[in-house]
């Protein structure tokens, strides 16, 4: 899941107003905010964009989205996160210019796709996998 912080201000008063609001993940050299060249997710599994969020994934300073998993295609650091307020339902390239909100870079950690390993039977076996975002904890 992503997270971030949103709020609509009325009379200077803040109002949470999350419960209708979506993220979109897009490539880095398109702008939030302008007209999508495709709407296909950039993972296989992915929901691009993401649904409204759940009522208890909204607290007073952090809102939690989920794109769901993505499980095929390779990893990237070439990806932006744009964020709508209340963007109309659907899914289309006109509404892909509703995410005017710039939240930051996405980046996609996992292996590179497409990698080929062998071993030998009854010998010793070390497999280097490579790709983005690997750390000590992975295993």
């Amino acid at each position: 899941p992503v997270s971030g912080f949103f709020y609509y201000f009325d009379d200077e008063e803040p109002v949470p107003t999350m419960e209708n609001s979506r993220a979109y993940v897009r490539p880095l050299e398109q702008n939030c905010g302008e007209e999508a060249t495709t709407l296909d997710a950039p993972w296989v599994g992915m929901n691009n964009p993401c649904p409204p969020p759940a009522l208890e994934d909204i607290a007073d300073e952090l809102i939690t989205y989920d794109f769901d998993t993505g499980v095929a295609n390779s990893p990237s650091i070439s990806y932006k996160l744009c964020w709508a307020y209340s963007p109309a339902a659907g899914k289309s390239i006109e509404k892909s210019a509703e995410y005017r909100v710039t939240v930051g870079t996405f980046t996609m950690n996992g292996p590179y796709q497409g990698q080929h390993a062998s071993c030998n039977l009854g010998a010793p076996c070390t497999i280097e996998i490579t790709g983005i975002g690997f750390g000590p904890n992975n295993k």
